[in-house]
């Protein structure tokens, strides 16, 4: 008589005896009339820089020191809707090189710049932004 421990190996064992079997069994032969899987589509990137109207500069004229580096350095880049016509829209602020650009999205991914229009170029100042010490 088998003890409790030798059924449960021999059932175990039984159990994969059986899926080798059927693993033998269903090899490549019975699957010859199944068509191959399409081959993935290939996506790729397209620059579409030029065409955007988007074209800045990030960067400092003026090398900060320790002490106006919080000061000067936050630039940045922000999306949102500035105009509520359901298109996204962006605001870049740019170092000390230059004034901020607001680019206003006119569909397509075709973008204006109107930041000056919009009275965001500066935020100081006529010609200053909160940069400088």
């Amino acid at each position: 008589m088998l003890s409790r421990v030798n059924r449960k190996d021999i059932r175990h064992l039984a159990a994969f005896v059986a899926i080798f079997a059927l693993m033998i069994a269903c090899g490549s032969e019975g699957y010859s009339n199944v068509p191959a899987p399409a081959p993935p589509t290939q996506k790729q990137f397209v620059s579409v820089t030029a065409a955007s109207g988007i074209d800045y500069t990030n960067g400092l004229v003026n090398l900060p020191t320790p002490v106006t580096v919080a000061r000067i350095a936050p630039s940045g880049a922000a999306s949102g809707d500035y105009d509520n016509d359901g298109m996204i829209d962006l605001f870049i602020v740019r170092g000390d090189i230059g004034p901020n650009l607001l680019y206003r999205n006119t569909g397509n991914l075709v973008f204006e710049e109107i930041a000056a229009a919009a009275g965001l170029a500066y935020t100081k100042s006529a010609t200053e932004n909160y940069r400088h010490s």
